[in-house]
């Protein structure tokens, strides 16, 4: 049983085979998403453009 204490010292249940450092045979293909496209970026709705009058503000609770 292992705890938070001897966790680097325990035997993995399962060691992969890797052929060189950057082998990622053991991960799965990822499947391009259709749906997304880089040209279909779109701006968020939360900005309407009400808070260009705060650009450039900061705050500070120590000057007074």
């Amino acid at each position: 049983m292992w705890s938070f204490d001897n966790i680097r010292n325990t035997v993995p249940p399962v060691v992969p085979e890797l052929a060189s450092d950057i082998d990622t045979s053991n991960f799965d293909e990822i499947e391009p998403d259709d749906k997304v496209s880089e040209e279909g970026f779109t701006t968020p709705k939360a900005f309407a453009g009400n808070n260009l009058p705060f650009i450039g503000f900061t705050f500070n609770s120590q000057y007074m």
